[in-house]
């Protein structure tokens, strides 16, 4: 796997608890944004609900034996410290090319979002558009080659009709993270440094976040972590994993983060 498939990994679905992650996150974790689901959703459940579940458990993929060896040197029962959990999973990330580090947070409540500057960035350059008739044509086409939209006021009735291409894929222009503007391009120019959007997913309390590289190291990643707690209330925070483009998560706790 190289960078490119990786790209293609994280171009997913946007719902990556019901359609699978990019990234791993530990059973213990996926289990809990379950729970966080059952109460609203058993009492509606049909049996071809019921049925459809069944047959999405039954078709888990099977993990590689290199994946299971390397998840087998953590110890699923234990919340590492921060520091100690980015060790890990740097000691672990066996992949060949400079993969990305992934931060997977439980949330109490769903519709959270926001942005965060990471002191150090994510390792990769964001491409920033501002809506004009070439970016709307982009959109009746459903193609796009931006991660970041970012418009006026008066360009939201354009993008109504677009909300439900835009939003799963957490493009929609939003107040909340700077992306509604009265002067985009100067709003552009500081999305496109080291700020990130971070969001709820659209029917799990789940947020996954890119905070660096393998190549950034121990400190620099620590350090976009923590800036990443700082932006979110920790208290708000349910559970908390890292892991790296192939490897297996390793449970965070939160509270050592602030430290």
């Amino acid at each position: 796997m190289d960078e490119t498939q990786e790209e293609q990994l994280n171009q997913r679905s946007t719902n990556k608890y019901t359609s699978g992650s990019a990234y791993d996150l530990p059973e213990e974790f996926a289990m809990i944004a379950a729970l966080d689901k059952k109460d609203t959703t058993e009492a509606t459940e049909t049996p071809v609900q019921e049925e459809k579940k069944a047959a999405a458990k039954r078709r888990q993929r099977v993990r590689s034996k290199r994946f299971v060896n390397l998840k087998n040197k953590i110890d699923v029962q234990k919340t590492y410290s921060l520091s100690e959990a980015v060790h890990t999973v740097l000691d672990l990330a066996k992949e060949k090319f400079d993969a990305s580090i992934e931060l997977n947070l439980i949330t109490k409540k769903e519709n959270v979002s926001g942005n965060v500057t990471l002191p150090h960035g994510t390792g990769k350059e964001k491409k920033i558009a501002v809506v004009n008739d070439d970016v709307l044509k982009q959109m009746e086409d459903k193609k796009i080659d931006f991660d970041v939209l970012v418009a006026k006021p008066e360009d939201m009735p354009k993008l109504a009709k677009h909300a439900k291409f835009l939003g799963p894929r957490g493009l929609m222009p939003n107040p909340k993270n700077g992306t509604i503007a009265a002067h985009p391009q100067k709003a552009a120019a500081q999305l496109g440094g080291n700020t990130v959007n971070y969001k709820t997913e659209k029917k799990a309390p789940l947020i996954h976040l890119i905070v660096g590289k393998k190549s950034f190291g121990e400190e620099k990643l620590t350090e976009n972590v923590k800036a990443v707690f700082s932006a979110i209330n920790p208290r708000q925070v349910k559970g908390a994993s890292i892991s790296s483009s192939m490897g297996p998560g390793v449970k965070v706790d939160v509270m050592s983060a602030l430290q």
